[in-house]
C-alpha cells in the first residue's frame, strides 16, 4: 500500500542511517517543515519520507526512533527501507536450530546489538512487533524519478532479487532463512545491496577496525567507474593507511558495474561519511554522514532533478538540541 502511494511521487526527502538518535530525528524532520501530530510527522504541503535504513543500534533512543519511522510509513507519510542493522536484528532473534540464530550471538555480535538489546529488556512484545514490521520492509526501491537503497545500487542484482522474491521484499521467512545461505541465490544479492561491494583482500591479509574482530575484507566504492588498475586501498570507501595499496585483481574488477551519468538519480545510506556534508556525483548520493559517530544526520530534499543540487541537503549536528 505505502510503495504505490510512492509510484509517481517526486518531492521526496531522503533520510539517511538514525541509528537510535531520535531526537536529531525530530528535529531534521521540524527543519524541513513537518508537524507533529497524533497520527505522527506529516508535511503540510504533501512532501514524504524516505528512510534508507539503520532504525536500530548505537543511539540513545532506539526504542523513540521505531516509534517516530513505523508511524509515519504506517500513515502513509514515510516508506521506511530495511537496512542491514534490521536485516542483521531478526537473523539474531530468528532461531536456526535448538540454541543456534541466523545471526551468531558472538561477542562482537551482542556487542553490535547491545544498546538495542537494553531498549527493549522490558518490552518483548514490543521488540516482536518491530521485528514483524522489519520483516515486511522493501529492501530497495525504484520510480520513474529514483532510485533508493541502503548501501549498493546493482542492476544486475537488483533485477536477480526482484525475480527470485518477485518484488523488492521478503515475501515469507524461508526467502529470509535462505538469504544467510552462502549456496542460495539469494545471499550475494541480498549481502551486496544492504551491506556493501566488498572485496577479500588478496594473500589472506587482514585488517583490525577495532570491533573485536579482524576483517579479511574492504568496502568498495562501487559507484566510482575509473577503476581499472586501481588498488585496494584507492578503491575503498575509507581510503585508510592500513588498508593494502596493492592493486585490485582482475577478478574483482569483473564485479563493477558501472552507474553512468545519465541514470536515475540513486540515494543511499551505509557508508560513515567523513566530513563536509555533499554529493558524490551529480547523480549518486550519500546519506549517512555518521550521526552514530556524533556527527550529523543528514536529507536530501529531492523535486525530481535528473542532476542533484548541493543545496538540496538540509542536516542538523549531533546533540544540539
Amino acid at each position: 500500500m505505502v510503495q504505490r502511494q510512492f509510484e509517481s511521487l517526486k518531492d521526496i526527502d531522503f533520510i539517511g542511517d538514525i541509528h537510535g538518535f531520535a531526537d536529531e530525528l525530530s528535529v531534521l524532520l521540524q527543519k524541513m517543515g513537518y508537524v507533529l501530530s497524533a497520527s505522527g510527522f506529516f508535511h503540510p504541503e504533501g512532501r514524504k519520507v524516505i528512510f534508507a535504513g539503520d532504525y536500530v543500534d548505537r543511539g540513545p533512543k532506539i526504542r523513540e526512533t521505531l516509534q517516530i519511522v513505523k508511524t509515519m510509513h504506517d500513515s502513509g507519510n514515510a516508506m521506511a527501507l530495511m537496512g542491514n542493522h534490521e536485516y542483521n536484528l531478526l537473523g539474531f532473534f530468528t532461531e536456526k536450530n535448538k540454541g543456534q540464530f541466523y545471526r551468531s550471538h558472538s561477542i562482537n555480535k551482542i556487542y553490535q546489538k547491545i544498546e538495542t538489546l537494553y531498549a527493549f529488556k522490558h518490552s518483548k512484545k514490543e521488540m516482536e512487533m518491530y521485528l514483524e514490521w522489519m520483516f515486511s520492509l522493501p529492501l530497495f526501491y525504484e520510480n520513474e524519478y529514483f532510485r533508493v537503497v541502503h548501501a549498493t545500487w546493482n542492476k544486475g542484482l537488483i533485477k536477480n532479487l526482484e525475480t527470485l522474491l518477485q518484488g523488492n521484499k521478503f515475501r515469507h521467512l524461508n526467502d529470509f532463512t535462505e538469504s544467510y545461505n552462502e549456496e542460495n541465490a539469494l545471499f550475494a544479492p541480498i549481502n551486496t545491496i544492504l551491506k556493501g561491494l566488498e572485496f577479500t583482500l588478496p594473500n589472506g591479509i587482514k585488517i583490525e577496525y577495532g570491533d573485536f574482530v579482524k576483517r579479511d575484507s574492504v568496502r568498495i566504492k562501487w559507484w566510482e567507474n575509473q577503476f581499472s588498475q586501481r588498488t585496494y586501498r584507492q578503491m575503498s570507501v575509507h581510503q585508510d593507511d592500513f588498508i593494502p595499496d596493492m592493486p585490485i585483481t582482475p577478478q574483482d574488477e569483473n564485479r563493477f558495474e558501472n552507474y553512468s551519468e545519465s541514470e536515475k538519480p540513486v540515494f543511499f545510506g551505509h557508508y560513515w561519511m567523513r566530513g563536509d556534508v555533499g554529493l558524490l556525483r551529480s547523480n549518486i548520493c550519500c546519506l549517512d554522514f555518521s550521526i552514530a559517530k556524533e556527527h550529523k544526520l543528514v536529507a536530501y530534499r529531492f523535486g525530481g532533478e535528473k542532476i542533484l543540487d548541493t543545496k538540496n541537503f538540509v542536516w542538523v549536528n549531533c546533540c544540539e538540541n
